[in-house]
């Protein structure tokens, strides 16, 4: 197996060790400006468990009197790892001591490095902002804070603020060891791209890529095709025979959200080839998706199955949240009734549903180096009870916080574990 390093300011792709699932790794790093494989090191870098999965390990060090950043990418084996593995630099040329990245240090370096910082891109408030302490997102902020952790939000590339005691505070952007990405992109591209061009090289949960491709609809569907979704049609000079054969349909946006822009179509109804997406008076193309008939008893039914890795990395399904509706689309921003999963279908059928949702996780995983953090799954039921993923959402909510306006002392701290969990995976990469 071999593990790759990439110096990210001078662009050198170095082969730097190999070993297999049973060994212990001690690797020298060598620059242009040379360094004998065999000779002690003279800094230690990094020393941090090696998971198996991609791991991103960012710092700076001084090395024979200089400042070095180096920025590595470790391509780790699927089987399980045993032991630490350490990364140490011989010699280094002078490379712009450029402060601000991070790594996932053994207690005896941490102790000597500073605290990570992330940022988490979110959308504009209307209004000021409720104080930390009365949103679930401020009280994260405020919890990782006391764990060394800094926390910066970010509305805009110039607007950047901090969680304190009973208010958030302006702050100065800072280079940073990761980005948590809740930006509402498709709303406000300009600003999105922005925001992008600030944190060029900076590690990014998830993965571009995959908020691209859940984005598209169509593709997503194309990429799991091993699950069960329901049939589609994006090719508009077929929607009539397709529709012809299924007796009712969905015409969707393809890259929409937000329940816009959905309705449910019979053999006689319009079929336009474009109509309205998740963005106000903005168009995008359609695609059909066959209708699942819903369990007796129900106009609709749909799941959101929110799934995140823990701090350690596994990952973890929070309780699902079933949305009702008297609409064909059953979306809580639309008007849909949300409560517990459980209290609308049957443990078989959650169960069965759940084992989808760890399989969509892993599958999207295996297509990105860097790491996924959290998926929500839309799922709805057949007749039968039987599961059917109908998108996978990159930026999800959980829903809990619809349920913790209902029982607070129920469900509020399941809408606060949600918002959680995700900084704390991030974190712990840094």
């Amino acid at each position: 197996m071999a593990f790759w390093i990439h110096q990210k300011d001078r662009g050198l792709p170095i082969l730097f060790g190999q070993t297999d699932h049973h060994s212990r790794l001690r690797t020298d790093v060598q620059t242009r400006s040379g360094g004998d494989p065999n000779s002690p090191p003279e800094a230690l870098l990094a020393e941090s468990s090696l998971e198996p999965r991609p791991k991103f390990i960012r710092t700076v060090v001084p090395a024979t009197g200089l400042r070095c950043s180096v920025r590595a990418l470790v391509v780790a084996h699927h089987h399980e790892t045993t032991g630490p593995f350490h990364l140490h630099c011989l010699h280094t040329s002078s490379v712009s001591g450029a402060a601000g990245f991070g790594t996932r240090w053994s207690s005896g370096i941490a102790d000597r490095m500073r605290k990570p910082h992330i940022l988490t891109w979110l959308r504009p408030y209307r209004g000021l902002p409720a104080k930390p302490e009365k949103t679930p997102f401020g009280r994260a902020a405020l919890a990782l804070r006391a764990q060394g952790v800094d926390v910066l939000l970010a509305s805009s590339a110039s607007s950047w603020s901090r969680a304190e005691e009973g208010r958030w505070v302006p702050a100065e952007p800072v280079r940073v060891d990761a980005i948590y990405d809740r930006f509402a992109s498709r709303s406000l591209p300009e600003r999105y791209a922005q925001l992008e061009a600030q944190s060029s090289g900076v590690l990014r949960a998830n993965p571009p890529g995959l908020i691209r491709l859940c984005s598209d609809k169509v593709e997503t569907q194309r990429v799991l095709h091993s699950l069960p979704f329901p049939a589609i049609e994006s090719n508009p000079h077929l929607f009539q025979e397709r529709l012809e054969a299924w007796g009712r349909a969905f015409l969707k946006p393809r890259f929409g959200g937000l329940g816009r822009g959905i309705s449910m179509v019979q053999q006689g109804d319009s079929l336009p080839a474009w109509g309205q997406g998740a963005v106000k008076g903005a168009s995008e193309p359609t695609f059909l998706q066959q209708a699942v008939l819903p369990p007796k008893g129900t106009e609709s039914l749909c799941v959101r199955w929110l799934i995140q890795r823990d701090p350690e990395g596994t990952w973890s399904a929070l309780p699902p949240v079933a949305r009702l509706s008297s609409d064909p689309v059953a979306n809580v921003h639309q008007g849909a009734r949300a409560l517990p999963a459980e209290e609308a279908l049957p443990p078989v059928s959650l169960r069965r549903a759940e084992v989808l949702v760890h399989e969509a996780a892993e599958a999207l995983q295996a297509l990105y180096s860097e790491p996924v953090v959290e998926l929500g799954v839309d799922l709805v039921f057949d007749a039968a009870m039987n599961p059917w993923i109908l998108e996978i959402n990159s930026r999800p909510s959980g829903r809990f916080q619809a349920l913790a306006s209902l029982d607070p002392v129920r469900f509020q701290g399941l809408a606060d574990q949600a918002i959680l969990r995700p900084l704390q995976r991030v974190a712990a990469l840094c």
